[in-house]
């Protein structure tokens, strides 16, 4: 999900191959068809380009690569930009100058991959990471203050049995990111979140939700049991402190993913 200057909300809709805009109502005011696959997250710049990952192209009835494909203008036919880095696309995000960062995994065994797509560059760059290891991607923000891009990990203690998610602060020079920072994120209970799959900045505060999955067959990758989606849950941590949320609502939506803020 994302949001644009009108307060509009973008939900990619991704086994539709469409993105759906919302006025903050809920009325369905635009559709944009994805000619090439599964889109799975949206940025919006300030310009009115939106820019949208599918996680892979789908086109030809197979999987191939997938890539970020910018609307210009919020309408028409897409424009795909890849990079050699990437191979799963997940998450993106603009930085004030009109940069595109995306995250996701690369080719087998599927490491973690950063990229940015300078502002009217022609491909993704690779980003490469230092001071740290980032696993699984988990939202992708820009964090005008610290002049760094937040990168979300649903796997921060790189442990798959027991998944902890957090956020990196990444500083980007060049083709580097130095991971300067780390706020991890707890859930209602005080335990480790389990699977942020997005979140959102705003102020002092950071929101998003914990799609987390039950500790029964096939899902080992939580560490707390009990019912499915028991712990599931909408939050907000304060940022960059983190830890136990200060605000929740629980059990209102079951394995919630994308977040926006309707400005």
């Amino acid at each position: 999900m994302c949001s644009d200057n009108s307060g509009h909300v973008w939900i990619t809709n991704t086994y539709s191959f469409d993105i759906l805009e919302y006025s903050r109502n809920g009325t369905l005011i635009n559709t944009l068809n994805d000619p090439s696959g599964w889109p799975v997250s949206c940025a919006w710049q300030r310009n009115g380009d939106i820019a949208v990952t599918n996680n892979v192209n789908f086109s030809s009835g197979y999987q191939v690569q997938g890539g970020v494909e910018i609307y210009h203008g919020g309408t028409g036919s897409p424009t795909l930009y890849q990079g050699p880095n990437i191979f799963y696309y997940y998450s993106d995000g603009y930085d004030s100058n009109g940069n595109l960062f995306v995250d996701g995994g690369g080719s087998y065994p599927y490491p973690f991959g950063l990229g940015e797509l300078p502002h009217n560059g022609s491909s993704i760059a690779p980003v490469n990471i230092t001071g740290g290891t980032i696993y699984s991607p988990g939202g992708l923000q820009w964090n005008t203050g610290e002049n760094a891009v937040d990168v979300g990990d649903q796997e921060c203690s790189g442990n798959p049995l027991a998944n902890t998610s957090c956020i990196y602060s990444v500083s980007v020079s060049g083709s580097t990111g130095s991971i300067i920072g780390t706020t991890a994120l707890n859930d209602a209970l005080g335990t480790p979140s389990c699977d942020v799959v997005q979140t959102v900045r705003m102020s002092d505060f950071v929101y998003g939700g914990d799609a987390e999955f039950t500790n029964e067959y096939p899902y080992f990758e939580c560490a707390s049991g009990g019912p499915p989606n028991v712990f599931s849950g909408e939050y907000r941590w304060l940022f960059p402190a983190g830890g136990n949320p200060d605000r929740h609502s629980t059990n209102s939506i079951s394995e919630p993913d994308g977040v926006a803020i309707s400005k």
